[in-house]
């Protein structure tokens, strides 16, 4: 492997570990500033900000990302999904993306 890949791929690595050792709660707000400014409807984005607030910092926010798993996020949505099934399937995909975002804001690097 030459020198440049070389580097660019323990970069990566590192940048790869520094965001799976951040909370949940990190990196919400982390994939809220990168992403926030493209929702155009402010409603969209407090809706974002409330969603998560109410519902998954109580239990996922102090969490580390790579700690967040299948059981946890049931028991965030468990509550809310009889009564709101349209707020858990949004708070589920909210969820999906900020999980996601340390991996896709890696390979944009």
């Amino acid at each position: 492997m030459d020198p440049i890949t070389s580097r660019k791929a323990e970069e990566d690595r590192i940048k790869a570990e520094a965001a799976l050792a951040m909370t949940f709660g990190q990196c919400a707000e982390a994939f809220l500033a990168a992403n926030e400014v493209s929702w155009r409807n402010p409603k969209h984005r407090q809706q974002w900000r409330s969603t998560l607030k109410a519902y998954v910092y109580p239990s996922l926010g102090s969490l580390p990302v790579q700690a967040v798993d299948a059981p946890s996020i049931l028991k965030v949505l468990h509550p809310i999904w009889i009564d709101k099934p349209e707020t858990a399937s949004r708070v589920r995909g909210r969820i999906e993306a900020v999980l996601d975002y340390p991996v896709v804001d890696r390979r944009k690097s």
